[in-house]
């Protein structure tokens, strides 16, 4: 089951991104806003995957150009997705609380602030004018302050070992100077397992091999679940695979993005089909996420939703 790796769903070609939201908890809820070129305000670190990266290396490649900051990924907060776009939403903390963000302004950004919940808001409402903000004293958009409003409220990412990001071939040029948008052929790919736990094995286990269901080329990932999952039946993603093929044409990259749901199910069989490593590993330390880790790009997010 799940062999590594053949390409025959519908393919789409698409760009994705890595965005990053960075919080300390020193000494209080801080986050990164990044002040960006041009005239586009302040905005949270990320930006387009380049050739050959993964999505987490793009996101700490992101936040080191822009923020001058090294973090370490934690956890997904959200992967969305709209018409050939994909971006993926990542919590990260620093690897030092007390170092210094970038401050002199260069091609990636004008430099990077640690900001509070309260100072993002007053921004954002035009109550004040902090001297961190410049000649352009306003967000790009909404999405940084929900997301430190929502982790400043008690709402957490998906633990980072639900996601497993591979890459079969040679990595990016890392001395490439501002690469051209990458465009990667893609295969959307959602399996449905109906799970119970097995008493007399104390593990998880399948009521039967997974069902495979391909996303069409102009479908989405979060559609497709939400068809698939009913609301009778308490369900929840356990694993994505993400995996990068790089042994191509140049140009010419595979992404193979793979949901693993589970939906827990009453059982009295003895037996039942065994789980893949890491879905059965993350099942049993808890690593699962809700349903609405899933999303479409420009649908207002309700941070509730991924609270429960």
């Amino acid at each position: 089951f799940c062999p590594r790796r053949r390409f025959v769903a519908a393919m789409s070609e698409v760009v994705a991104f890595s965005l990053v939201v960075v919080q300390r908890q020193r000494p209080h809820h801080q986050f990164v806003l990044v002040y960006e070129k041009e005239r586009r305000g302040h905005w949270l670190p990320g930006g387009g995957i380049d050739e050959g990266q993964t999505c987490l290396e793009a996101a700490e490649r992101e936040v080191a150009e822009e923020a001058g900051c090294a973090v370490q990924i934690t956890g997904l907060l959200r992967l969305e997705e709209s018409r050939g776009r994909l971006r993926w939403i990542f919590l990260a903390a620093p690897k030092d609380e007390d170092a210094q963000l970038k401050s002199l302004p260069d091609a990636e950004s004008r430099g990077a602030n640690w900001v509070t919940c309260d100072e993002v808001i007053s921004l954002a409402e035009g109550r004040s004018k902090p001297v961190w903000v410049g000649d352009h004293p306003y967000l790009r958009g909404s999405e940084p302050l929900d997301w430190f409003q929502f982790c400043c409220h008690g709402g957490g990412a998906a633990e980072i070992a639900i996601l497993e990001s591979i890459r079969h071939g040679q990595p990016a040029d890392s001395h490439a100077v501002d690469p051209p948008r990458a465009f990667h052929r893609t295969e959307k790919v959602v399996h449905v397992w109906q799970v119970f736990f097995l008493r007399s094995a104390n593990e998880w286990r399948s009521t039967a091999q997974a069902s495979r269901h391909c996303v069409q080329e102009k479908g989405c990932l979060a559609s497709v679940v939400q068809q698939l999952c009913s609301i009778e039946v308490t369900s929840g993603i356990a694993f994505i695979e993400s995996i990068l093929d790089t042994r191509g044409a140049k140009n010419s990259h595979h992404i193979a993005l793979d949901v693993h749901v589970v939906q827990f199910v009453a059982s009295s069989a003895d037996e039942g089909v065994p789980l893949l490593p890491r879905m059965a590993s993350n099942l049993r330390e808890g690593v699962v996420a809700p349903i609405s880790l899933l999303g479409f790009e420009g649908q207002r997010y309700d941070p509730a939703k991924q609270r429960q």
